[in-house]
């Protein structure tokens, strides 16, 4: 991973408190499965196909408010794949609303990678037929990912 940079790893490490300092002993003695368990939902999120276009489903939003969010941004920006972007867009920082605010802007690049990688994985999988761009934008301390058909 590029510019590992882990605050809650290294000051893990400056307190000793295990006399261990590897990333393993950290995963194996920090980490809870059930917050790996929940986490999944973001890197293998739930979607549907709307107007022949995949959108995020977004779990706290009433589908029918959200197919019709997804035609007023069409009507308004006239272009469909547009709106998709739009509407497919996650910021890192609203994931982690409470906790981004004590990252690093490395650490909050790195989930944005680490999400576009499973995102890609995904959609590939899942609809074998068609292809997508996932992009991550604003690759400074709010990074934010999307994807699109193409």
């Amino acid at each position: 991973m590029e510019n590992f940079i882990n605050l809650k790893y290294e000051e893990w490490v400056k307190s000793g408190k295990y006399g261990l300092n590897s990333l393993e002993d950290y995963i194996s003695l920090e980490i809870y499965p059930e917050d790996i368990e929940i986490f999944s939902t973001v890197l293998l999120p739930e979607t549907f196909i709307f107007e022949d276009y995949i959108l995020l489903r977004r779990p706290n939003i009433n589908l029918n408010e959200q197919k019709s969010n997804f035609l007023q941004w069409s009507d308004k920006l006239k272009c469909k794949n547009e709106a998709q972007k739009i509407f497919n867009n996650t910021n890192v920082s609203d994931i982690f609303l409470n906790t981004s605010q004590n990252s690093s802007e490395s650490t909050l690049l790195n989930v944005a990678r680490l999400i576009k990688f499973n995102w890609e994985n995904f959609l590939l999988n899942k609809y074998q037929d068609r292809q997508f761009n996932v992009v991550i934008g604003g690759e400074n301390f709010d990074p934010s990912l999307t994807f699109y058909q193409i």
